[in-house]
């Protein structure tokens, strides 16, 4: 209990490529193994074989103690062999570089596994498995790290006043740290699918950070620049930290659905985080809440496709509704939009039209029009219906929309009481679905819809 196996400056090679699973690094909880930063630690294994870097437990597993290796190297570049960092919540910390050789594997299982050392400090000629495991580039000096491209699980970067380098299509398939120090960013893709936290200083380059994954996400730290960002899956929630501004330099994406929105939020609900926008922006099916704008920002395109979820500033692109009518009644005057627009005044009232029939010796003389309907799209079907008589024939004529007059064509005989029949708003055919009426100023509103089943029928006059 409590020893510590010290290796100095003496290289250690573990296990044989003669030797069936063998390569096994096990330390038990309280325990230590340590060695030299210069010192080498060579991990070797049967062809196909499997071992661990953990605990003192059957296949790595139960707690393992403090393990600081110099240079680690997986494999010896030509036999096929995993080893897995195993055991629970182990801390292995290589203080030199890290080597995955060609053939080799290392699966990083849940563990944190420390890169304590300066320029290049992780070398994959193999194959590297996150695993839901942490790579923690912690250096010790502030020479410069690069941060090589690989598929992270979780990835911190932290040391004060060094500089962390990123490479093309590095991926964070969790949750990204810069707690000190300054990342610089790929000049392509940077793709993280969980939360994004700087508390250093945080440099975007000229690449996109791509938030990938439909699991909700909170971008902290501190106020954060970022050159292009994308944020493409449906149904996705991007929590902003409240208080702080993040800037977008070059282009802004978001793109939603009709059905499942992208939602940008703050973290706490109703306390509001900065927008600034110094770039262009394509944004659509979105929804926005507690978002204040930078007095620098530039307003993002206006669309009806970008939703108002309330306390947010003006340079978002909110098309806000006037008030609307029903079928029945005319729409109401619109409120302002907060586009600044003017909301819609009243709408007209739509439907179908009606009339009365004037007879004269049994014949069809006239049809005066009573209330011409509206909305219609085409001169409605007009007919003489019942009243015992035929051959009368009648066409409406339609003026912005609404039957202004009937013209008889043909007065028929016969005919005691019939009454005058007008095709349905907005189609002008026998049946159909009127649109009430909502007059749209600064995007006014719609009016709603109600189903008329059976065509008007007007009285007879003689």
């Amino acid at each position: 209990s409590g020893g510590t196996l010290a290796m100095g400056a003496n290289a250690l090679t573990v296990g044989n490529v003669s030797n069936t699973n063998s390569g096994n690094i096990k330390v038990a909880s309280g325990q230590a193994l340590t060695q030299s930063t210069g010192a080498t630690t060579t991990i070797l294994s049967s062809a196909s074989g499997a071992n661990c870097i953990g605990s003192s437990g059957t296949a790595c597993s139960g707690t393992a103690g403090t393990i600081t290796l110099g240079n680690l190297t997986i494999g010896d570049a030509s036999t096929s062999l995993t080893t897995t960092i195993g055991g629970t919540s182990p801390t292995v910390t290589v203080g030199g570089l890290l080597t995955i050789t060609t053939n080799a594997t290392l699966n990083a299982g849940s563990s944190a596994l420390a890169l304590t050392g300066n320029s290049t400090v992780f070398t994959n000629n193999g194959n590297f498995t996150p695993s839901t495991g942490t790579v923690a580039f912690n250096s010790t000096a502030a020479t410069g790290t690069t941060v090589p491209a690989l598929t992270y699980y979780n990835l911190t970067l932290n040391r004060a006043s060094n500089t962390f380098t990123g490479t093309n299509s590095t991926v964070v398939q969790n949750d990204f740290t810069l707690t000190a120090g300054t990342f610089i960013a790929p000049s392509g893709n940077f793709t993280v699918g969980g939360n994004f936290a700087n508390s250093g200083a945080f440099t975007p380059n000229s690449g996109t950070v791509v938030f990938n994954s439909s699991s909700t996400v909170t971008i902290s730290g501190g106020n954060t620049s970022f050159y292009n960002v994308t944020v493409a899956t449906p149904g996705k929630t991007v929590q902003f930290a409240n208080g702080n501004t993040y800037t977008f330099n070059g282009t802004l994406t978001v793109t939603g659905t009709a059905g499942s929105p992208i939602n940008l939020f703050s973290s706490s609900n109703g306390a509001q985080w900065t927008f600034y926008l110094a770039g262009s922006a394509s944004i659509s099916h979105v929804n926005v809440k507690d978002s204040a704008c930078h007095a620098s920002s530039v307003s993002v395109a206006s669309s009806d496709t970008i939703n108002n979820g309330g306390n947010n500033g003006n340079c978002w692109g909110f098309i806000a509704r006037g008030g609307g009518g029903s079928a029945t009644a005319d729409g109401g005057s619109g409120s302002s939009g907060n586009d600044n627009q003017s909301g819609g005044g009243a709408g007209a009232t739509c439907g179908t039209a009606s009339g009365t029939v004037t007879i004269s010796d049994g014949a069809v003389t006239a049809v005066v029009v009573v209330n011409g309907g509206g909305c219609y799209t085409a001169v409605p079907v007009a007919t003489i219906c019942g009243g015992g008589g035929s051959g009368a024939t009648i066409t409406a004529v339609l003026t912005n929309g609404v039957v202004t007059s009937v013209t008889v064509n043909a007065g028929g005989s016969g005919y005691g009481s019939p009454t005058v029949v007008f095709g349905n708003s907005p189609d002008g055919l026998g049946g159909g679905c009127p649109q009430g009426g909502g007059g749209q100023g600064g995007g006014g509103g719609g009016g709603s819809l109600a189903m008329v089943r059976n065509p008007v029928r007007s009285t007879v006059s003689a």
